[in-house]
């Protein structure tokens, strides 16, 4: 499980985002949670974040007219110097809407390419899964 810390926010959202394009009637949703609060505090802390957008305005730029362009994108490594501990990576969810075709995350130490964290090479819209990284994937403060 993944726990949350609670002490500055009284808020708690669940959105869930799948479908069901084709009509199946035998396809059911199969998804679940279960919430247990206590007043202990983790040990460990979770979390989740977007990479892939331009860190400083959150908007990709695609040329009109064209048939094919490439987006490259970068967390900095500024952005990631604020961490106060290393973070593991867990899993790698690809999100494109229906315009992205092709996607790969890279993590770079020190300027190099250190792991791939993952690759989807034809992007399919009506299949997003979020896929596992085993191992986990270890960023540390200064990395991009």
């Amino acid at each position: 499980g993944s726990s949350l810390d609670f002490r500055s926010s009284n808020v708690f959202k669940i959105e869930a985002h799948y479908d069901n394009s084709e009509g199946i009637p035998s396809i059911q949703d199969q998804s679940g949670m279960s919430l247990r609060l206590t007043e202990r505090p983790p040990t460990l802390e979770s979390g989740s974040v977007t990479v892939g957008m331009d860190w400083w305005d959150r908007q990709f730029r695609i040329p009109a007219n064209q048939n094919e362009t490439k987006l490259f994108n970068l967390c900095p490594s500024q952005a990631t110097e604020m961490l106060r501990h290393p973070v593991w990576v867990y899993s790698w969810n690809p999100h494109m809407h229906t315009r992205g075709r092709q996607l790969v995350t890279e993590l770079f130490r020190c300027g190099e390419k250190v792991a791939e964290l993952g690759r989807i090479d034809e992007y399919e819209f009506n299949n997003q899964q979020t896929y596992a990284l085993d191992p986990p994937v270890k960023i540390l403060p200064g990395d991009a």
